[in-house]
């Protein structure tokens, strides 16, 4: 009779063991699934929101938006020096930083080799031509 007892308690153990082990399991199961349901409904509202902003630009043809974010990207390519005169056409490679090629060469002439942007200091071989 005890070894029945013993075998029992020791079938009560195991089984105790299996359901914590399911039980973990499952707690990262649920934590996986709330963690996707999360990204499609964030996914959903951005999907809603693009197409709202399609609809819209095929309403109006889409002319404006376009020729807005292309002013952008144009003000962007111009050189901060010269307030837009010409485009960017060489980068510092010390600093990162993107002038037109005038501007840059004039101040390695005249011996001010101090980025316009950061005032960090270059050398002459530290001006890259850049093509787009």
């Amino acid at each position: 009779m005890e070894k029945q007892v013993v075998e029992v308690r020791d079938k009560l153990a195991a089984s105790e063991k299996n359901v914590a082990t399911l039980t973990k399991r499952s707690e990262s199961e649920i934590a996986k699934l709330e963690a996707e349901k999360a990204a499609r409904v964030k996914a959903e509202t951005t999907a809603a929101s693009l197409k709202k902003k399609c609809d819209r630009l095929l309403k109006e043809g889409g002319t404006k938006d376009l020729h807005a974010e292309v002013d952008a990207y144009k003000t962007l390519m111009n050189c901060n020096v010269c307030q837009g005169e010409r485009q960017k056409a060489v980068i510092i490679t010390r600093c990162w930083h993107m002038f037109c090629e005038e501007c840059i060469n004039k101040r390695v002439v005249s011996r001010q080799r101090k980025c316009p942007g950061c005032s960090l200091p270059f050398a002459e071989s530290e001006v890259q031509r850049i093509y787009f």
